[in-house]
């Protein structure tokens, strides 16, 4: 590619990742184009690239790419565990929030459960069975946070929430992309 290509894909790229909520702690220069084309048309591209770049010797492999994507969303997941299990811990709690809690924690495990199923079928290289796998992920997230919507408690996790759903989402547009 030439340097007017470069310029002009480096820029675009900077101005996505500016957009994004997520802010990128990465010079722009600095990612590779391989990783940058794989993560422009995801969910969250600023956390995309920010999740694989760490991981990433020598040439990109796009399934191994996938894979800490989910490995990511996995870690969101268990931490967010572990603050319903510290919540779930402490004595007095309102029954509201103890029945969130008691919800959350199993529609985590099940979120846990599908991304271990993922995996096994992304190491298969069937994006299409991967995406239905890992579609369930996000069904089980919005049921935890419903039941906190609809208890009206603020969600206690609600960072560890939002990076699962955007690490899910980069996951499945990037399945997307591996499938076509």
């Amino acid at each position: 590619m030439d340097f007017n290509g470069r310029l002009f894909f480096l820029t675009t790229l900077s101005s996505l990742l500016c957009i994004n909520a997520t802010p990128l702690n990465v010079i722009p220069s600095a990612v590779p184009l391989e990783l940058g084309q794989l993560c422009k048309d995801t969910e969250n591209p600023g956390l995309c690239i920010r999740t694989i770049l760490p991981t990433l010797h020598g040439r990109l492999d796009p399934y191994q790419a996938l894979v800490t994507e989910i490995d990511a969303a996995a870690h969101y997941t268990r931490r967010a565990l572990g603050i319903i299990d510290r919540l779930m811990a402490q004595p007095n709690n309102p029954k509201s929030l103890s029945d969130s809690l008691s919800t959350c924690k199993e529609q985590y495990g099940n979120i846990l459960d599908s991304i271990q199923t993922t995996l096994g079928v992304v190491a298969k290289k069937a994006m299409y069975d991967a995406r239905v796998s890992l579609s369930a992920a996000i069904s089980y997230q919005q049921t935890c946070e419903d039941t906190f919507k609809e208890s009206g408690v603020d969600l206690p996790f609600a960072r560890q929430s939002k990076h699962i759903f955007q690490l899910t989402g980069n996951c499945l547009d990037i399945m997307r992309a591996l499938e076509s």
